[in-house]
C-alpha cells in the first residue's frame, strides 16, 4: 500500500492553496502547492539552482511561495527543497518543468526535501 496522503484547502485573502503532503519513501517528505496567479501577484518569487536534471530553491523571494509559507509555516517551502515537478510536468529535463511557469496561471508545484525534522526533548 501507498503512504497516507492528506489534503488541505486554505484561504490567504483572495488566494486558494491546495496541499497535499505524503511521504513517498523513507527519508524524504513531499509537498504540494497549488497557486493562482493573480493581476497584483504574478510571481512566485522562488531563485533556484538549476542543473540539467534538477532545481533546487535557493532563496524564496516576495511572490506566490512567500504568501504560501506566511500563511501555512508548518508546510513552508524552504532553501535546499527540490522542485521535482510543475503542471504534471517532471522533465525528463528541467526545461520542460520551468516553462510551466511563464505557459499557465495556475501552478501545481511538487517539491521533495529530506526529512531532517527532530525534536529537542530532555531526558
Amino acid at each position: 500500500a501507498g503512504a497516507p496522503e492528506c489534503f488541505l484547502l486554505v484561504r490567504l485573502g483572495s488566494f486558494f492553496f491546495f496541499l497535499s503532503a505524503m511521504r513517498p519513501r523513507d527519508g524524504e517528505f513531499c509537498i504540494k502547492v497549488v497557486v493562482e496567479k493573480t493581476p497584483r501577484l504574478r510571481i512566485t518569487g522562488l531563485q533556484v539552482r538549476q542543473s540539467r536534471h534538477t532545481v533546487e530553491v535557493h532563496k524564496v523571494k516576495p511572490g506566490l511561495i512567500e504568501e504560501w509559507n506566511k500563511a501555512n509555516p508548518a508546510q513552508a517551502v524552504f532553501v535546499g527543497d527540490q522542485l521535482i515537478e510543475v503542471n504534471g510536468v517532471s522533465g525528463p529535463t528541467t526545461r520542460e518543468m520551468l516553462y510551466q511557469f511563464q505557459a499557465d496561471e495556475r501552478l501545481v508545484l511538487l517539491f521533495v526535501r529530506k526529512d531532517v525534522y527532530s525534536e529537542f526533548i530532555t531526558i
